[in-house]
């Protein structure tokens, strides 16, 4: 197999599928149409063992903890932003400190993403008043633009969030930036073209 033919199972966090990713595939694509890749979109521990049991080539996620078994490589740095509806006092900001968001209900993501693990883990052992959850970063979109709350999202997944109704604010955290990783089975050889894929990534997804 060359790496201008073949299949690629990648395994990636959601934000950063819809985020940096997907615009490197689609690159990728046009320079090698004869290679067909699929994603699978789930949570850090779920990316962390489809690699595990070769259900996935490779995965580009966040990495919590070490794991013998697998190699992770930075890929990329993610920072957080406060999204709110634009009559939201919050909104008028041009940056917020954490301490500024905890008397303000948040929208949060479900405990078993990487986004809310890091999150908890920046405030901890301040904790932010949940307003609801959901794991959805398009729901989180239409909430905030309809007013019914604030959230922290990553800065991979903005795109989602510029609106007209919705105010973008950096944020200032304890734990800054999220570290993305390019993540293999150490023990995989991997096909040329899934080869070829994960180059590309390192030469275009920067920190």
């Amino acid at each position: 197999m060359s790496k201008k033919a073949g299949h690629v199972t990648v395994a990636a966090l959601p934000s950063v599928a819809v985020g940096s990713l997907i615009p490197a595939v689609a690159q990728f694509n046009r320079i090698y149409p004869g290679v067909s890749v699929a994603f699978i979109d789930v949570t850090a521990d779920e990316c962390l063992n489809l690699v595990k049991t070769r259900k996935a080539d490779f995965a580009v996620t966040f990495v919590g903890e070490h794991h013998p078994e697998l190699i992770s490589q930075p890929l990329c740095s993610d920072s957080f932003y406060v999204v709110c509806s634009t009559d939201h006092p919050l909104a008028t900001r041009k940056k917020l400190r954490q301490q500024d968001i905890l008397a303000h209900p948040v929208i949060q993501f479900v405990r078993s993403t990487s986004i809310r693990q890091h999150l908890d883990a920046s405030f901890y052992p301040e904790k932010l008043i949940t307003h609801m959850e959901v794991s959805n970063l398009s729901t989180v979109a239409g909430l905030v633009a309809n007013n019914m709350g604030i959230s922290i999202v990553p800065g991979l997944s903005l795109f989602l969030y510029t609106k007209p109704a919705i105010a973008i604010i950096p944020l200032e955290l304890e734990v800054p930036n999220r570290m993305i990783s390019l993540v293999q089975a150490r023990d995989r050889v991997q096909s040329v073209a899934a080869q070829a894929l994960i180059t590309h990534l390192k030469e275009t997804i920067k920190a």
